[in-house]
């Protein structure tokens, strides 16, 4: 009996892998389509239009670019994606959080001057076993994310606590106060390609792949990420690395 269930167990896995699969190619293939559709479009355009204004063509010109950097960024976090999915065990050595937290911010702020970020904790030098690039790159989608899906009429402010607990545990919050989250979208936002508004998030050059490479790299570091979200009212996103 347990022989057939297990068999039945991996033919279970092994169906729903070729259906992530499927799934996988047919979201790429779409996200890709519509940039390469507006691009095709307007090139025709160029071509077939025989006298066009400075003015007209700067624009078009600007559409094509922000297109091929849409395509750019889909096709690097696609091959990033594939490179996370491959990787069995990631190297991982002593990382100061709060000095990697300091890094993140000042990219940020250079992205994003206007924004305002504000950093507490309850130690000085809180250090955690990590690897630095890998959770750099996923604190660096979830501040981006707390900028982007802030209200257009006010000033991005967010807060980043890091605390360490008594067990030498280490929980690190991402919180702002943008237009947050309808409760019945929190259970998928780590899916691949899943966007809550996906006009909104076309508009700002996403596809729905940030927040599931995030999830991929806090499992890589054998952590924990929960998310806390209202409508109207922000987003936090907490991050739980066991203790050392």
């Amino acid at each position: 009996m347990p022989l057939f269930s297990s068999k039945k167990q991996q033919e279970h896995e092994a169906k729903r892998s070729i259906e992530l699969g499927k799934e996988f190619i047919a979201n790429a293939s779409h996200e890709l389509r519509t940039p390469v559709t507006i691009i095709k479009g307007f090139a025709e355009m160029l071509r077939d239009i025989p006298e066009i204004s400075q003015e007209m063509f700067d624009s078009i010109l600007e559409k094509i670019l922000r297109n091929c950097e849409r395509m750019e960024s889909l096709v690097k976090n696609l091959l990033l994606l594939a490179d996370l999915d491959q990787l069995a065990e990631i190297k991982k050595e002593e990382c100061n959080l709060s000095l990697l937290i300091e890094n993140c911010s000042y990219q940020i702020l250079s992205i994003f001057p206007d924004a305002y970020i504000e950093t507490l904790q309850n130690g000085s030098d809180i250090k955690v076993q990590a690897s630095a690039d890998l959770l750099e790159l996923a604190i660096m989608n979830l501040l981006q994310n707390s900028v982007k899906y802030s209200f257009a009429d006010k000033i991005p402010h967010i807060t980043v606590t890091i605390e360490k607990k008594s067990n030498n545990s280490v929980i690190l919050s991402i919180e702002d106060q943008g237009i947050g989250i309808a409760k019945e979208n929190l259970a998928n936002i780590f899916d691949r390609f899943y966007t809550v508004n996906k006009s909104h998030s076309r508009k700002l050059g996403g596809a729905g792949l940030g927040l599931s490479m995030v999830k991929i790299i806090i499992d890589k570091h054998n952590a924990e990420i929960h998310v806390k979200s209202e409508l109207g009212k922000g987003t936090t996103f907490s991050i739980h690395f066991p203790s050392t």
